[in-house]
């Protein structure tokens, strides 16, 4: 391309000459004039592709980035005691029972918590609603009775959604707190890698560990999460809301007893699922980093069998590479300026 360039140059300047030089013919001079016309869409059309070519240039420069970054992460990942990749992985399969035994402890306590403090919530309220000054059962509330009974009923719903939440939170927490050991060696080795393979290592983890933490939020709220999780968490919060346009002229107490059985059961399906996504994240952690690490062994062990010249001629090929585009680019540049 640049001989090109330096071609239509040249016949332009040849051009320029003939229309100056008062020995020339006039015949001569209009066939210059016209060339020169013709020439200089030439050179347009030229600097035009030339900086089209500058922008697919620099992406053979990138790749040959990636190439020299890979090269000098093999050393770096050499040096990583492979005794230490191994305790890690013990570690991480240490953590898998340790984590396997925390759910399902925390799972049967959360499912008790719940049904008790439930059971207290509506033991509280028939007390106070369906029983009279002698402790004898009321069948039913009149209108009457009926708004202050909702409100109260709406309350004890939101408090055991509230609390429950703060269990589960904890709960998370604590998962949560049992990776932080793990952490930083993952954070070292993925730090020796090339910066395409580190990228790729940071993003699998933090979208894990997001997902963790913003689990409840998912749950509780309207980010994305199972919709059949949040329908049943704003279904039991509008329980007594649906109980109050159920029972227009009163409240029975065969009502009250059908709504607050079928809260339960959906208190239940709640944690049961929450636990459930979170045994699945958990899971999935723990098999990303034994993956990582024994991709990472996988990746030490073919480094290490690489002799030095292999290495050698490996530097040597991409630095060639870099000088043939860098004469390249040059040659661009000239055209464009």
């Amino acid at each position: 391309m640049n001989n090109y360039y330096k071609t239509f140059q040249g016949v332009i300047e040849s051009a320029d000459q003939i229309m100056l030089d008062e020995g020339s013919s006039e015949e001569l001079k209009q066939s210059a004039t016209q060339l020169n016309k013709s020439v200089k869409p030439c050179i347009t059309e030229l600097k035009q592709s030339a900086t089209k070519l500058k922008g697919l240039v620099k992406n053979c420069f990138n790749d040959l980035y990636h190439a020299e970054d890979v090269w000098h992460s093999k050393q770096r990942v050499i040096e990583v005691p492979t005794s230490q990749i191994w305790e890690q992985i013990g570690d991480w399969s240490g953590l898998s029972v340790k984590a396997r035994n925390l759910y399902n402890q925390s799972k049967s306590e959360t499912l008790k918590t719940v049904k008790k403090s439930w059971t207290a919530r509506i033991e509280r309220l028939k007390r106070q609603y369906f029983e009279d000054d002698k402790n004898k059962t009321k069948n039913s509330l009149n209108l009457f009775e009926k708004d202050k009974f909702i409100k109260d009923f709406d309350r004890e719903i939101q408090l055991q959604i509230n609390g429950m939440k703060t269990n589960l939170s904890e709960t998370i927490l604590l998962i949560i707190q049992g990776f932080q050991p793990q952490k930083p060696f993952i954070e070292i080795c993925s730090s020796q890698l090339n910066a395409g393979k580190k990228s790729e290592v940071t993003n699998k983890f933090n979208s894990i560990t997001e997902s963790l933490a913003t689990l409840l939020e998912r749950s509780f709220g309207n980010g994305l999460y199972v919709y059949s999780v949040n329908n049943l968490i704003d279904s039991v919060s509008n329980t007594a809301k649906g109980l109050a346009k159920e029972g227009t002229l009163g409240i029975s107490r065969d009502q009250f007893t059908k709504t607050y059985e079928e809260v339960a059961k959906k208190l239940e399906k709640i944690v049961v699922s929450i636990f459930d996504e979170l045994s699945k994240l958990v899971t999935k952690a723990i098999e990303q980093a034994i993956a990582f690490y024994n991709d990472f062994l996988e990746l030490q062990k073919r480094y290490q069998q690489e002799t030095p010249e292999q290495r050698q001629a490996e530097n040597a090929w991409i630095e060639q590479q870099r000088q043939e585009l860098m004469e390249v680019e040059n040659g661009i540049e000239i055209i464009i300026n």
